[in-house]
């Protein structure tokens, strides 16, 4: 075979071979949204989530103590956009009145590890800094 002809078969078997891939993260994926008390006691949340200047979600909740038994209570919010790395979700909470805002980047699109998941948690203040009441999300 001859050098030129080689090099052509290898440089059409390479394109062969990476067809259809897409580099980690690029096919958009489920994003999650949830809020999380831990406390012995319910609280009053208005919420809003924006993606892409599209509101995903927005509304007001009373929501629950954690049960005697229980860790926590859980209010989820499955599949609210289909997001890529890089994307950023805007998050207003605001708890019994005190307001609370983030901007989340999507980092774990497609990943084995974590999902695209924000959190917004109401710990115990004894067990926590602060008020005990922040956002979370996954990140790899």
């Amino acid at each position: 075979m001859h050098r030129r002809q080689f090099l052509a078969s290898l440089a059409s078997g390479g394109v062969f071979l990476s067809a259809g891939c897409v580099a980690p993260g690029a096919e958009p994926g489920p994003f999650d949204f949830a809020i999380v008390n831990f406390r012995d006691q319910p609280h009053h949340v208005t919420f809003s989530l924006q993606h892409g200047g599209e509101t995903l979600v927005d509304g007001a909740v009373d929501v629950a103590a954690r049960p005697p038994e229980g860790e926590y209570s859980v209010l989820r919010f499955v599949d609210l956009a289909r997001v890529t790395n890089g994307d950023t979700v805007d998050a207003q909470i605001t708890v019994d009145g005190e307001p609370f805002s983030t901007s989340y980047e999507v980092t774990c699109n497609r990943s084995q590890d974590a999902s695209n998941e924000l959190y917004f948690r109401m710990r115990n203040p004894a067990s926590a800094t602060g008020s005990g009441m922040a956002f979370a999300g996954d990140d790899c």
